[in-house]
């Protein structure tokens, strides 16, 4: 007996299981990668992808929600708390969240809980300033002197750290910068 060729919300719930046991993501990006897996799956199958297809993964994702696996405020916390350890300034943090779905008041609700925490420096970007100068060997990091000064503030500024921090970052000297760097 041959099988039978749809997706059924079963099928859907298996695909999404097993996609967020490989990765943390948003709803709206975990909706956008399943419509694009179901496409996949109907491709393979020959068979015509329907709007049925887009209600069923609207109930999966509204399942998922409730039952804690997809969590956009506990997301965003955590990519906000990772980027800045990384060396990421809130512009590349903004930047990154949008793109996955995220809404700009919960962007700037986790922005200022994590500033309002009391293990987090007193200015994040500078810290994830010092963190990227550090890695990338700018500034008083630098022990060769290979990169210039207006090279580096394009670096930071690429990374999207304003110029008065960027030009803070450069101006201080190694001593302050690692007592930055261990707060």
């Amino acid at each position: 007996m041959a099988k039978a060729k749809t997706i059924t919300q079963n099928n859907i719930e298996n695909m999404g299981l097993y996609y967020l046991e490989r990765f943390s993501t948003t709803k709206a990006h975990f909706k956008k990668v399943m419509i694009e897996k179901i496409k996949r799956r109907c491709k393979r199958q020959e068979i015509e992808f329907v709007a049925e297809f887009i209600k069923l993964l609207d109930t999966v994702a509204d399942k998922f929600e409730t039952l804690g696996y997809l969590n956009d405020i506990a997301y965003t916390e955590s990519i906000v708390r990772m980027g800045y350890q990384s060396g990421k300034s809130s512009r590349k943090i903004t930047a990154k969240l949008l793109s996955k779905g995220i809404e700009n008041d919960f962007i700037a609700r986790a922005l200022t809980n994590y500033t309002t925490k009391d293990n987090t420096p007193a200015n994040p970007d500078l810290h994830a300033g010092v963190i990227y100068m550090r890695k990338k060997k700018l500034g008083c990091f630098d022990n060769d002197n290979k990169i210039t000064t207006d090279k580096a503030l394009q670096r930071l500024a690429y990374a999207g750290f304003s110029y008065d921090i960027a030009k803070r970052l450069l101006e201080m000297d190694k001593e302050e910068a690692e007592t930055i760097f261990y707060q």
